[in-house]
């Protein structure tokens, strides 16, 4: 387990009664909508739920990982690490509560929340329409580290 998962949920109660309405849903809308359609919707649903709660205005990725852990930890939602590389950012995110609340089949298209929520606040922050932020890892590994990355539209064109 990553370090800061650890430490993370340590300090958190994980109890909720929403839970078992959102497997319940998850299940429901798995069986209904088909992979792609899912992961569209979920995503949707992220970019709502970055409108409706916003970080605040940030002028470094510190300000950025250190607005959102700020509001992902009032929420119950994980935390966030922020990597800047030489062609991208990579966003980390620990302990979600996405297995909790749609079950480990849902891992295949709730990420899209996350990345929705993260494209949401970095557009609203001024990133500009040439730079995309998608999913490259998900939580089915040993570490629970959802991975997300930034990077100029181009280079997802080429992968």
């Amino acid at each position: 387990m990553h370090s800061t998962s650890l430490e993370y949920l340590q300090s958190r109660p994980r109890e909720s009664g929403a839970v078992s309405v959102l497997q319940s849903l998850g299940q429901v809308l798995a069986e209904q909508v088909e992979g792609p359609q899912l992961r569209a919707l979920a995503y949707l649903a992220g970019r709502a739920l970055g409108a409706a709660h916003p970080i605040s205005t940030c002028n470094t990725l510190s300000d950025v990982e250190a607005a959102a852990n700020q509001l992902l930890r009032r929420m119950d939602w994980g935390w966030l690490k922020v990597e800047a590389g030489a062609a991208d950012v990579q966003f980390l995110h620990g302990c979600s509560p996405l297995r909790s609340w749609f079950g480990a089949d849902g891992l295949s298209w709730s990420g899209a929340i996350f990345e929705g929520i993260y494209a949401e606040w970095l557009q609203h922050l001024g990133a500009g329409e040439q730079l995309d932020l998608r999913q490259v890892g998900d939580a089915e590994g040993v570490d629970d580290v959802l991975r997300f990355r930034l990077a100029h539209q181009h280079q997802f064109e080429q992968a």
